[in-house]
């Protein structure tokens, strides 16, 4: 798959090449080395002064910039060397800024491995995949290594990795080189091994064969250590065999690892889906992901070898889990006793507290394990029971668990939705498209909303080649994301696939003088029908944005009450409610959700922090997205973190009369326990009832807006640790029959 998402060079902080002219000086046809050259002056990177929102933030100094790629034959290395020439007096460094795919890798740096420090200087630098054997790095020009060049304000905007010169001062008209080397290949050994021979320093070969005792291990890592820190990676052959050239200098040992990041998805090893790809290629991978899984899939449940024996590594077990059902599930694997610790350095190892997970479309679903005492947990997010069972895995056999994942509850006309997760698409996104719809629907969601980072990219034709139709639908939307005014997210939307990022709306591009010309661009392009949602919004959010307190802005500029929808739930935590509750008392209509805001499969509580949304549709057959965004703009939703309220009366936006009776009843499978449910009147509790089934009377002396909640004290375990938790509102209430009025005057906007 590809690793690389962006590869830009820059001449200090934020100014890249803008070319005026680019020559093929040689095809390659020859034989030869192909070498293009590109020529030009300094320009601005403008992801960087629309960051800040300040055009001229990067200072331009007209520089005359030539940069040179030559490709030598049968060579994973493209040789980049990049000459300015000042017209002024100046200071700043070259550097190489590589955004890689986390979805498919990791980073990785000499001297650290997967571990480095970013203030070292290092020869090697970049991405190593964690599914398969590719790496994509930057190659220093000789054994003295390179930095961060000065841009650790790049650095710490996203997960880059950044290697070039220190600043220097350079006088006008003295020019300055740097010649250094892209290399892409499998695996990252490959790419090692021909720099040491392009920068001509001495090496020498090195091999082996990883063994276990079931026999010779197949997709195993391999450290290559100088003086005992990671300096090159090599990934083992079919029959366990490695081989791969070292410096000479310094002390070379050697360890393998047989344990990558521990997760195991219901899909085929290979390409992956991208939402712009070539048409021929977006149709094979859609073909091949409607296949069974299939391919050598990297060793796992091995640990670490020692240092006494480092082509040796343990025999792993399998688990093989099935659900009666044949619907999608998660499974999570817990050891009893604490594991074996995987050195950072070595392996990004499986997540926190687990021996392995994974998540099926709705075959058994093998994972490699260590031997052991394991706890499974088979679940399908909060609308079902869950199969919890201690089994003991044995070395070199298979243990097998069946589980039962019963419907906790009949919640007819109401559809279990998350309106805001990421994948791919988002340069920050953890997972495939492939891999998120598998996710999303083993956790139990119904109705996917797929909102990358500036991006309008459609996940359903990749849900329709998994064959998931029957479980989960898909919205296209976005997540238009200026860091200084907050995240809003747009659906549904239309995916153009001719335009840049799907037809998002570039905000690095158009740096907006206000939010409100924020929306006054997005409906312009996408039209007054999508739902405007806003995210987090008290933290990178419109209202944090905005300087809001209750009952105030405080910096009007960044403020927009152009919104339908806001997140009182994200991830789990209850964050935007005090938003909620001042906006809804001063008469906005704001429909709140709750979301995971997932970047990865783990983080979020996918199926746990969700927003149920009452739609006539019988099935997801007759889904309609403007239908969806209808019931989501009229108030029709109930936000669960676990917990699904059953209401005689659905929340909304038009008036009722005092003495509305309001009867609430808390479902819930019984891992997830509700102990009261309570009756809110503008923010305040004003009635409690002990258990599950309640009858409040909405009886206000003036005004009011109410809202129910139910409430768990036990955590949701062993699935979350978070407690239960529901909200269902608003309820407006007109007291005296003549109209319904806010019972807060409107926001102040300050000067």
């Amino acid at each position: 798959g590809d690793m690389v998402e962006k590869w830009v060079v820059m001449v200090g902080l934020g100014r890249i090449l803008e070319p005026t002219a680019i020559e093929i000086v040689a095809d390659g046809e020859d034989g030869g080395p192909a070498v293009v050259r590109v020529v030009g002056t300094d320009g601005p990177l403008h992801l960087i002064e629309g960051a800040v929102e300040t055009p001229g933030f990067v200072t331009l100094y007209g520089l005359e910039v030539e940069q040179t790629y030559t490709l030598h034959p049968d060579s994973p290395l493209l040789e980049v060397t990049t000459t300015v020439t000042t017209p002024v007096d100046a200071s700043f460094g070259i550097a190489d800024v590589l955004f890689g795919s986390p979805e498919v890798s990791t980073r990785w740096e000499d001297g650290g491995g997967f571990d480095a420090s970013p203030d070292e200087q290092r020869t090697v630098a970049g991405y190593v995949s964690t599914r398969g054997a590719g790496a994509a790095v930057t190659l220093a020009p000789d054994a003295s290594g390179l930095g961060r060049g000065g841009l650790d304000l790049v650095a710490g905007l996203a997960d880059i990795s950044v290697m070039g010169t220190s600043p220097v001062a350079v006088p006008a008209g003295e020019t300055v080189s740097l010649t250094r080397w892209y290399g892409v290949g499998a695996p990252l050994s490959a790419v090692t091994d021909a720099w040491l021979e392009a920068a001509g320093m001495a090496s020498a070969a090195r091999s082996g064969v990883v063994t276990a005792p079931d026999g010779p291990v197949p997709r195993a890592w391999v450290h290559l250590l100088r003086d005992g820190v990671p300096w090159s990676l090599t990934t083992t052959g079919p029959e366990g065999a490695w081989s791969a050239q070292v410096p000479t200098d310094g002390a070379i040992t050697s360890q393998a690892v047989g344990v990558r990041d521990g997760l195991t998805y219901d899909l085929p090893a290979g390409p992956r889906a991208a939402p712009y790809a070539d048409p021929l290629v977006r149709a094979r991978v859609l073909e091949s992901l409607a296949g069974p899984p299939q391919g050598l899939r990297p060793a796992e449940g091995r640990g670490v070898a020692s240092s006494d024996a480092p082509d040796v590594l343990a025999a792993s077990g399998s688990l093989t889990v099935s659900v009666a059902d044949g619907a999608p599930f998660a499974v999570r694997v817990l050891p009893t006793a604490q594991p074996v610790a995987v050195p950072p350095t070595l392996s990004p190892g499986p997540p926190g507290g687990m021996v392995g997970a994974g998540w099926s479309r709705g075959e058994a679903l093998t994972l490699e394990v260590p031997p052991g005492a394991h706890r499974v947990v088979v679940h399908r997010g909060g609308r079902f029971s869950h199969h919890v069972e201690t089994i003991q895995v044995v070395a070199g056999e298979e243990a097998v668990v069946d589980a039962v994942l019963d419907a906790a509850y009949d919640h007819a006309g109401w559809w279990s939705a998350d309106p805001h997760s990421h994948a791919s698409p988002s340069g920050d996104g953890g997972l495939t498209m492939e891999e998120r719809l598998v996710v999303t629907a083993a956790h139990g969601v119904q109705i996917h909303v797929g909102t990358d980072h500036d991006h309008v990219a459609d996940y359903r034709p990749v849900l329709a080649a998994l064959g998931l139709g029957d479980h989960l639908v898909s919205v296209v939307a976005d997540e238009v994301s200026p860091p200084l005014r907050g995240h809003m997210n747009l659906y549904p939307l239309v995916s153009d696939p001719e335009a840049v990022n799907g037809g998002a709306w570039s905000w690095w591009e158009s740096i907006p003088t206000s939010t409100e010309a924020i929306l006054d661009a997005l409906r312009a392009r996408h039209g007054p029908e999508p739902i405007v949602q806003l995210n987090h919004p008290l933290s990178s959010g419109v209202a944090s944005s905005a300087g809001w307190v209750p009952g105030t802005i405080r910096r009007p500029n960044a403020w927009t009450d152009r919104f339908e929808a806001v997140e009182v739930l994200n991830g789990g935590s209850p964050e935007g409610l005090p938003f909620w509750w001042d906006v809804s008392m001063r008469g906005m209509a704001a429909t709140a959700v709750g979301v995971s805001d997932s970047h990865g499969p783990l983080s979020g509580d996918v199926g746990l922090s969700t927003t149920f949304v009452a739609m006539d549709n019988p099935s997801l057959a007759g889904f309609d997205p403007a239908a969806f965004a209808a019931a989501v703009r009229a108030g029709r939703t109930v936000v669960s973190r676990g917990p699904w309220l059953s209401l005689s009366q659905p929340p909304g936006f038009e008036a009722l009369p005092s003495g509305t009776e309001l009867t609430v009843t808390a479902r819930s499978p019984d891992w997830i326990g509700v102990d009261r449910l309570r009756l809110l009147r503008d923010g305040a509790v004003v009635e409690t009832v002990d258990g599950t089934t309640a009858t409040f009377i909405l009886s206000p002396d003036a005004d009011a807006v109410y809202a129910v909640e139910a409430v768990g004290d036990a955590a949701m375990s062993p699935v979350s640790g978070r407690t239960p938790w529901a909200f269902a509102g608003p309820y407006r209430v007109d007291a005296a029959g003549d109209g319904w009025t806010p019972s807060a005057p409107p926001l102040v906007l300050e000067d």
